[in-house]
């Protein structure tokens, strides 16, 4: 349809948005028709329903969200349009990345929930990454929703009551591993840690990470490799992918990863394993 696009506005490339949201009605038919999707998720148009949950007994309950349809625009973010850091645009209170209604949706189903582990599904990075510039809020990611991300946070960290026992989110599309834990407040680094992120790398997207970037390296770093990002806990750049063991006791992640991209032969291996015990937010390495 188009590469990190956000509900209705225009593609550049369109040349109107009638014809934007016929395209994305095509692609939403084509989606629905070669995916295994269930009948909920039938397109009306340039509608399609995707966010929705799957719990499994006692012991966890997914939150499948779509962080497409319902979002505004991304903004780019400068340091020279940035207030305290953040890029102006993106403390917007009247910015959503989920939506009202799927925003309604999700609260409900944490507060109500009784499994043991919580998680969200989602498609971008969720934990704050501020900008070796230091400044925080533009690009596709949840940094560009600072109110959604906020009334999510006040909710794991039990600021309104009704908290979700063990919240973790799972995430993808920045082609890279990373871990963050969530913090109650971000800009200081030893407030307390209300939840987990694992952010899975590529299969073979980018194929092979390069030994090196910007003059810096790409090897595994266990902690920040901005200088700049306290909460974050790993980063790795092998394609692969993350195994997660779920137990009443405890949350298991491991971190699998290739060799090459470029032989179906490949060997695999787990580089890391990190894992978060039942009541005590934050990923810990084993």
């Amino acid at each position: 349809m188009d590469n990190n696009w956000a509900d209705d506005d225009q593609d550049p490339d369109a040349a109107s948005r009638e014809e934007f949201l016929a395209r994305r009605a095509a692609a939403f038919q084509a989606y629905y028709e070669h995916l295994p999707l269930r009948a909920p998720q039938r397109p009306m148009g340039p509608d399609l329903l995707l966010y929705r949950r799957a719990a499994f007994g006692n012991l966890v309950t997914f939150n499948v969200l779509d962080t497409r349809q319902y979002r505004s625009d991304q903004v780019s973010c400068r340091p020279e349009n940035s207030t305290d850091g953040y890029c102006a645009a993106a403390l917007d209170p009247g910015r959503t990345i989920l939506g009202d209604e799927q925003e309604r949706w999700l609260r409900d189903g944490l507060t109500g929930s009784r499994t043991k582990w919580n998680v969200l599904a989602n498609q971008v990075v969720f934990a704050e990454r501020m900008e070796s510039n230091g400044v925080a809020g533009g690009g596709d990611s949840w940094d560009g929703y600072v109110a959604d991300r906020r009334a999510l946070v006040d909710l794991f960290a039990g600021a309104n009551d009704g908290a979700p026992s063990n919240p973790v989110v799972i995430t993808g599309d920045i082609h890279n591993n990373r871990i963050f834990d969530l913090k109650e407040d971000f800009s200081e680094p030893s407030s307390r840690t209300v939840g987990t992120e694992f952010v899975g790398t590529s299969i073979s997207t980018s194929g092979d990470a390069p030994k090196e970037r910007n003059g810096g390296t790409w090897e595994t770093v266990y902690g920040d490799n901005t200088g700049v990002n306290e909460h974050q806990r790993f980063v790795d750049f092998h394609r692969g992918y993350v195994r997660c063991t779920l137990n009443q006791a405890e949350w298991r992640a491991d971190f699998r990863v290739i060799e090459t991209t470029q032989a179906p032969t490949s060997p695999v291996s787990t580089l890391a394993t990190f894992v978060v015990e039942d009541g005590r937010p934050g990923a810990k390495r084993a």
